[in-house]
Formats: C-alpha cells, structure tokens, sequence
C-alpha cells in the first residue's frame, strides 16, 4: 500500500477599524496517509477581533462596556491527530497545546462589575472520537473531549465558565428523503470564579430533530 503526504501553508493579515495596526497570522497543516490509517499534524496563529455582543452589550447595573477590548490572539498552537478507518466506522484521537494572547473572558473587577476583559490563558487536551455506520441509513458518532484552558501565570487556574470535560454523542437515521436525529451533549462542572472554587455542577442536553430534504435535492 503507497503512502502519500500532503503539505498546506495558509497566511493572512488582518485589518478592521479601530485596530491600529494590521495582524498577520499563519498555519501550516500536514498529512500522512497509508492505507486506512492517517496522521496530520499542524502549526500555527490566529487573530479574532471581539463580536459585536462584546462591543455593544447594554450597560446596566453591575455591567459595563470595556472601550479596551483587545481582539484574542492565538500567538502559536500545534496539534496532532491520528484517524484508523474502520470496517462500517472509524476511530479517532488528537492532542493540542498553546497560547492565547488576551481571550476575551466576561469576568468582574475587584467591585464587582463584569465586563468582557481580556487574558493570556494557556490551553491543551485531548480529543476522541469513534463513529459507527452500522446500517446504509444509520449513523452513530460519539465524542470526549478534555480541554484545559488555564490562565496564564504560576498555577492558573481553570478559566472560569471553561469545562474541562465535555461528551457528545449523535444517533441519525435516514431513511430516504427524511432524517430524524438524537443528539446528547454533556457538559461537565465550570468554577464560577478565576480562584478555581465553588465549582457548578454538570448538566446534560438532549436535541430530538426532523428533517425533509425538499426540491431537487430528492432527484439528487
């Protein structure tokens, strides 16, 4: 069985109003691929200017606008991943880690007002996946994730809101012209605080859904 390998550079520079200075960010992707088994790995920065519900949230008691926003910065991030074909599925790992210059985190000051404030944060985990087709019209996927987004300085702790541990799960049947789908989401305890404590509990979701393709897509 050949093997074959792919290279894709991307780079781009930012410009909006308010930004005095343009911001440049790049990535480098790769990939290994010899049979059913595929490995990628990549490199690289990022810019993301705050959304307009950080910029405009209306001032009210205990909130306040921040005129200082800083757009976040992936300022480098390097992940890798491995993915095995399966016969009717597939299994999947990947692993990250890097540094965000100023995330935008909703968090209060020392009188207790909150506004969107930015944060260096240190952030890695480790994802894994597996998906089951076991039928033409039926397909199960699954998902656990582990993120650790911590704040940058000795001992950081979890940001706060931030689980660390999340599960996804799907079920989708479709037959013919019509889906129906069954999606869990569980998202485990966030600490309410940047101390690490009083931490929230966990909750689950659960989404039932129905679909009908329309028009041509049934000629398709």
């Amino acid at each position: 069985t050949s093997s074959t390998w792919t290279l894709a550079p991307a780079a781009r520079r930012d410009v909006w109003t308010g930004q005095g200075t343009p911001l440049a960010s790049a990535r480098l992707d790769a990939g290994w691929q010899r049979g059913r088994t595929g490995l990628t790995a990549a490199v690289g920065s990022a810019v993301t200017p705050p959304v307009l519900a950080d910029l405009l949230v209306r001032e009210g008691v205990g909130v306040r606008l921040n005129p200082d926003l800083r757009p976040e910065r992936v300022r480098w991030e390097a992940e890798a991943g491995i993915r095995r074909e399966l016969d009717g599925g597939s299994l999947s790992a990947r692993v990250f880690y890097g540094r965000v210059g100023d995330m935008i985190v909703w968090a209060p000051d020392f009188r207790f007002i909150w506004s969107p404030r930015n944060f260096d944060v240190v952030r890695r985990g480790v994802e894994m996946s597996a998906g089951l087709r076991p039928a033409a019209t039926l397909r199960m996927d699954a998902t656990a994730t582990y993120s650790a987004v911590t704040y940058d300085i000795p001992g950081g702790a979890q940001v706060q809101y931030r689980p660390p541990v999340t599960y996804a799960a799907s079920l989708v049947w479709s037959p013919g012209a019509w889906s129906t789908a069954l999606r869990w989401h569980r998202i485990g305890e966030r600490f309410p605080n940047g101390a690490g404590t009083n931490p929230r509990p966990g909750f689950s979701q659960l989404d039932v859904g129905l679909e009908r393709r329309l028009g041509f897509l049934d000629d398709a």
